[in-house]
């Protein structure tokens, strides 16, 4: 605190000129300080805004991937009819089934489950009728050619999934496709926001280590 001489004019003049100085340092740094950090502050928020954004399209992308994942495939898709029909004394039992396909190309399935040693359930008759979109009507008439036996099952008409929704396919790829390249400009604008935000933090600790030997050398004088 204090010195064993007496500063003379000169010493005290140069000491006047090296406190202004430094003040001038510590002015300059307080600003760019203040600087800094309002730009930290605009970096962070609009960080954290395109990270929201980008975790939205993230989501979006999954929900197209798992719509995706549910109808593209080879999978069956299926329009099924139930019969369940009591045994007569006098007669067969019978049943008339109507089902529309779900694309121009399909197959039909007749499935006994009337739980005998053996499959009764015979068709009688069948006709398809074209409709209107490519699809088909399918009409049959089921019959047990026996007595006191009952008849039950499913008749099934299915298509491959890809074919019934190939529209949709087409839709959702086209989606898919526009939402990965908003993803990949969005994280690479991320990439960029990252390094200035990473460089204004390295400002700002220079900043802040010029404002505080500033201060510690202004004190010592």
């Amino acid at each position: 605190d204090s010195l064993p001489f007496q500063k003379g004019p000169r010493l005290l003049e140069i000491d006047g000129k090296l406190l202004a100085s430094i003040e001038a340092v510590i002015q300059a740094s307080t600003e760019t300080l203040k600087e800094v950090q309002s730009a930290l502050g605009r970096l962070l928020e609009l960080k954290n805004k395109h990270a929201a954004e980008t975790e939205e399209v993230r989501n979006k992308l999954s929900a197209v991937e798992l719509e995706l994942h549910e109808i593209d495939h080879e999978g069956e898709v299926q329009n099924v009819q139930y019969f369940d029909v009591p045994w007569r004394f006098f007669h067969y039992p019978r049943a008339e089934i109507k089902l529309s396909s779900r694309h121009l190309t399909f197959t039909t399935s007749v499935i006994d489950t009337s739980g005998y040693s053996k499959e009764y359930v015979q068709v009688q008759s069948e006709t398809v009728t074209p409709l209107e979109g490519g699809l088909s009507l399918v009409e049959m008439e089921l019959v047990t050619p026996h007595v006191f036996t009952s008849m039950s099952g499913k008749v099934v008409v299915a298509s491959k999934s890809l074919d019934v929704f190939t529209d949709r396919i087409h839709d959702l790829k086209e989606q898919h496709r526009q939402l990965a390249d908003i993803m990949d400009k969005q994280l690479e604008a991320q990439k960029l926001e990252e390094k200035h935000l990473n460089m204004r933090q390295e400002e700002e600790h220079s900043t802040m280590r010029r404002h505080k030997i500033a201060s510690e050398m202004r004190d010592f004088i």
